[in-house]
């Protein structure tokens, strides 16, 4: 007797897929190739347990330097709910110091599709501060 599937037919390879950490994941790669391998980036999610968040998971972009024995700097996170691609809230770490008290559970952007998770992914990468992080923590890991 065979199994009964009720399921369907589950397309879960899918190679196109446009879902946020499959951009996410995208953007590691890009960055992995642009860098040599010198640095690469650890994505650490993590469960956030506080029922007042509208987010239950958090996803740390990790730029990690091997050379500098496992040195991590954590450009930016991720929240979102493990079950939904969307909403997504970022909250960019290299603004903290920026930040009054009052604007620290602020998150630096919110998107509500993938045109806004794209374009605001594309100002935290391309922002002046990242690229800096990105030249120190490369430059003192070629040492």
């Amino acid at each position: 007797m065979s199994d009964l599937d009720l399921w369907g037919k589950l397309d879960l390879n899918n190679e196109d897929n446009e879902e946020p950490f499959s951009i996410l994941n995208k953007q590691v790669k890009v960055f992995e190739k642009k860098v040599n391998d010198v640095l690469f980036i650890r994505l650490l999610k993590i469960n956030i347990s506080d029922s007042k968040s509208k987010y239950s998971l958090s996803t740390n972009f990790e730029i990690v330097s091997p050379s500098l024995d496992n040195y991590s700097y954590t450009l930016f996170t991720v929240y979102s709910r493990a079950e939904n691609d969307y909403p997504i809230g970022i909250e960019c770490n290299y603004l903290k110091d920026k930040k009054s008290m009052d604007d620290i559970l602020k998150l630096d952007y919110e998107c509500n599709n993938k045109e806004e998770f794209i374009e605001a992914l594309r100002n935290v990468l391309q922002s002046e501060e990242s690229k800096k992080i990105v030249r120190t923590l490369y430059h003192k890991s070629c040492i």
